[in-house]
């Protein structure tokens, strides 16, 4: 099958003829062998010649380099062979020649073909020059002619030895150069006939395999020599049937397949080009942009339907081809139209330049002019104009902005700055007012998340916040602290929503913010006015009601004990009526600082007035008893703490400060409850009652009372 696909039933008798003369000189070579080798290497010459004078006589026609530099080639090859020949062992032509010549000559024979077989397929796409490839080569033949015939080249032979070194490693090289040219070849198959492509590569193969041959042999008569001209016989006659019969059968396309290629090459770009046309011109009609290319004189090449259009420009206009006449009615609508000739004139001035500006026209209308040049192999040849129409859009700019800026001014006003964070939180918008609210500029928060300026301690919760807001695509507001560049920390006010892309994905958050510091420091003033004592600090009556209230609703839950603590200061007036109110709230200070050193984080003390105080001990044991006993420790401690000497100094500015030392102890009643108690001021009652009983019994001492019908204890 492979066979048929290659060659042709015609071909078989040329191949019959071949195999004939092959016969012909094995017979030969048994009863002469200077003859036998004479035949084959004329053999090769002639194809050598042949190839040369095809090539030139039919270059002209060929775009293909690869064929030009075998051509190239081969003349000065077949010549090299004439004299390898000619002074073969036993020719006896010239005088004073040795055995090394015949295979100098040889070697320059095979690097010179191996050269022009491996460089061949890097010029099939490429046009050689033919006269200077083969001058190329007849001069490279010419130098290594004269080395040889003055003895520069290694000897390559020894009678006796056989072979030298030189002789072999350079037929190694040939060797690796043609394996290199038959990969060559390989590659750029496409190039080729498939009979060409097969002949050409049995050639290289063989030729390979000869010259392996040739490294073997130790005397001109050797087996491996003979076998080595056998393999070189078929390699040539594979080039003869590959290079000349095929030339001569079929000179027009000379083994590459060139001017039907050429021919098919012409139509397929024919094709392109139209293809190109036809999809320039529907790109230029179907864009929304006015297009006019004009070349370098200013004359119009193409303009598209749109150009007419939007210059409004008529038929009789675009009819009469005046160019002249289009641009004045093009000028006429224009309100700067000087302005326009002298933007034009500039830019034919600078070729290279690109263009873009906006014109005005005189109905109102305003056209975006872009200008490019065209270029043909990086020459200026004209300029495309591109016009796009923007009224409604600048109109649209102009009502957008006139819209952003009443917000702005509105937000201003209210003291508030507009931010936009996209959707991994990062600012992308600040307004300016961002200096009076969180103490930096536009510049240094945009690029930046808000939680690098906010308090770590708020950080959890706005998070919570905007994450739901996000997933639930709904506004918020929310307050936290942020910290200025001096470290100063203030309030801010952010109001924020959520907007969307085109599918209704949330991108990102923006809203306004707004410094309420001064705001929240009047809101703790007046929640500590009225949740805690100015003078301790301590909750007042309103605030120990609620978690008195707070505490029996968890007690309903968890079913653990509560206690109240009321205790009166004893002997506290006389301090005060001796000193002075200074004195007494010194007391009244230090007292509260030594009970808080008695109770737990979780406990209240409140000052209820004067010098009676409450104290709300929550979440004591479940067991009654437990509780009491709990209870009663706590304000054993109490009253301990209490009794101890107090030494206060008051300050005096004019006289020297007064150091006074006072002794007073505390009445202390316990209220114990439980979840079947649920009435605060009844627990509140009898607590005040309780601390009364223990005034009674001497002051200094505690009482308690666990139930409303059970005795003091």
């Amino acid at each position: 099958m492979m066979l048929n696909r290659v060659f042709k039933q015609s071909d078989f008798a040329a191949i019959v003829m071949l195999l004939g003369v092959f016969l012909l000189l094995e017979l030969s070579r048994s009863v002469h062998y200077l003859f036998f080798h004479t035949m084959v290497e004329l053999l090769s010459i002639v194809v050598s010649i042949s190839i040369f004078i095809l090539i030139w006589a039919s270059h002209r026609q060929l775009a293909n380099g690869y064929l030009i530099i075998l051509g190239g080639a081969y003349g000065a090859i077949g010549l090299i062979d004439v004299f390898h020949t000619l002074t073969f062992k036993g020719m006896n032509l010239f005088p004073a020649v040795d055995v090394s010549y015949t295979n100098q000559f040889w070697l320059t024979a095979r690097f010179l073909e191996a050269a022009a077989l491996l460089v061949a397929p890097l010029y099939i796409n490429k046009k050689p020059n033919l006269f200077h490839v083969s001058l190329i080569f007849f001069v490279l033949a010419a130098v290594a002619g004269i080395a040889i015939i003055n003895r520069w080249f290694p000897a390559t032979f020894v009678t006796g030895t056989g072979l030298t070194p030189f002789k072999i490693y350079s037929e190694i090289v040939i060797i690796a150069i043609m394996l290199s040219a038959l990969l060559l070849l390989y590659r750029r198959r496409e190039h080729f006939d498939r009979r060409i492509f097969f002949l050409l590569q049995l050639s290289l193969i063989l030729a390979i395999a000869g010259e392996f041959c040739f490294t073997l042999y130790a005397g001109f008569y050797d087996l491996s020599h003979a076998f080595g001209h056998y393999i070189r016989f078929v390699s040539v006659a594979a080039a003869l049937a590959a290079l000349v019969i095929s030339g001569i059968r079929r000179p027009l396309n000379l083994l590459f397949r060139e001017l039907s290629e050429h021919r098919n090459s012409q139509d397929e770009l024919n094709h392109k080009l139209a293809k190109s046309v036809s999809l320039l011109n529907a790109t230029v009609e179907s864009t929304d942009d006015a297009i006019l290319v004009v070349d370098l004189d200013g004359t119009w090449i193409l303009h598209n339907k749109r150009f007419d259009e939007l210059w409004d420009i008529s038929d009789e206009i675009i009819a009469s081809q005046d160019d002249r006449a289009a641009l004045t009615y093009v000028l006429n609508q224009l309100q700067d139209p000087d302005s326009f000739i002298a933007h034009v004139r500039e830019l034919y001035d600078t070729p290279d330049a690109n263009s873009f500006d906006t014109l005005e026209f005189k109905n109102g209308k305003t056209i975006e002019r872009y200008s490019f040049p065209q270029k043909v192999d990086g020459t200026v040849v004209g300029r495309v104009w591109r016009f796009r129409d923007i009224t409604e859009r600048k109109a649209m700019e102009d009502k957008l902005r006139y819209s952003e800026q009443r917000f702005q001014d509105v937000s201003n006003a209210a003291g508030e700055y507009v931010w936009e964070i996209d959707i991994n939180l990062v600012y992308t918008y600040v307004s300016l007012r961002s200096i009076e609210v969180k103490g930096y500029l536009p510049e240094q928060l945009i690029g930046h998340t808000p939680i690098e300026f906010m308090h770590p301690d708020d950080i959890t919760a706005v998070g919570e916040i905007v994450n739901h807001a996000i997933s639930n695509k709904s506004a918020f507001n929310l307050q936290h602290r942020d910290l200025t560049p001096s470290g100063e920390v203030v309030w801010e006010e952010v109001n924020g929503t959520p907007y969307y892309d085109h599918k209704g994905n949330v991108i990102g958050l923006r809203g306004t913010g707004l410094n309420i510091t001064d705001r929240k420091s009047r809101e703790d003033q007046i929640h500590r006015l009225a949740f805690y004592d100015p003078l301790t600090k301590l909750p007042n009556r309103r605030l120990l009601n609620e978690r008195l209230l707070h505490t029996l609703a968890n007690i309903k839950r968890n079913q653990r004990c509560g206690a109240l603590i009321f205790l009166d200061l004893d002997h506290f007036k006389p301090l005060n009526d001796t000193y002075g109110h200074v004195a007494g709230d010194l007391l009244l200070i230090e007292a509260t600082r030594r009970m808080e050193d008695c109770v737990r984080e979780i406990d209240t003390i409140a000052r209820f007035g004067g010098d009676e105080f409450v104290i709300l001990l929550s979440d004591l044991d479940t067991d009654l008893q437990a509780a009491i006993t709990d209870a009663r420790s706590i304000a054993e401690k109490i009253r301990t703490k209490l009794s101890e000497p107090y030494r206060l100094t008051i300050l005096d500015e004019k006289n020297a400060d007064l150091t006074v030392e006072h002794t007073c102890s505390a009445s202390i009643g316990i209220s114990i409850f439980n979840e079947t108690d649920v009435n605060a001021d009844e627990i509140l009652q009898r607590a005040d009652e309780t601390m009364y009983q223990a005034k009674k019994s001497g002051r200094n001492c505690i009482r308690i009372h666990s139930r409303a019908d059970e005795p003091l204890k």
